[in-house]
């Protein structure tokens, strides 16, 4: 990913923004394109609905189990696949795979100890993730040398759907003041 983003990365201002797993992503692929010295300052990472990632997983891993066990067991703990998708086995066959390799990514993650990003992070999180607590949210504050923020919403890990509008506004006006 590192290599396919590099001829991207201009003097324009660039945000990296990571949803639940997808902050994860975005948080190592900036530590790769440090590693790596790519002469680029992003403005800020905004990682979202999920804990610093060198915290430890607090729930028994499940991307191993049946079709069935999985569906129940994501479920129960991020309350959000929607109906619609468990009552049509066509969609349901369609949504699983990428699924369980989201789960699967997140769960066999293992943290590696470096220095502390150099970028601005924005946590935003829902008050009633089941998964993602405030305090889990605060904890990437060790992840930067820089300014750290943190934005809740009302709502829970899917707070994104929920609270569609406000995350959108959220997003708007911190990109905006990036304005050139």
């Amino acid at each position: 990913m590192a290599t396919e983003i590099e001829p991207y990365l201009t003097d324009l201002p660039i945000v990296f923004f990571g949803y639940s797993v997808g902050s994860l992503i975005g948080f190592e692929l900036l530590r790769e394109l440090r590693r790596r010295a790519v002469p680029f300052h992003p403005a800020f990472f905004i990682a979202v609905a999920r804990g610093a990632p060198h915290l430890p997983l607090r729930m028994a891993p499940v991307h191993h189990l049946s079709d069935q066990e999985f569906l129940d067991a994501i479920g129960r703990r991020y309350q959000g696949i929607p109906k619609m998708v468990l009552e049509d086995k066509e969609l349901l066959n369609l949504y699983l795979p990428p699924l369980r390799a989201d789960i699967q990514v997140n769960e066999s993650y293992r943290y590696r100890d470096e220095p502390s990003l150099e970028v601005p992070i924005v946590a935003m999180g829902g008050l009633d993730d089941p998964m993602v607590s405030l305090g889990d949210l605060s904890t990437w504050r060790t992840q930067t040398k820089s300014t750290f923020e943190m934005e809740v919403f009302p709502g829970g890990h899917f707070f994104g759907q929920e609270q569609r509008p406000q995350l959108i506004a959220a997003l708007r006006r911190r990109l905006l003041d990036l304005r050139l």
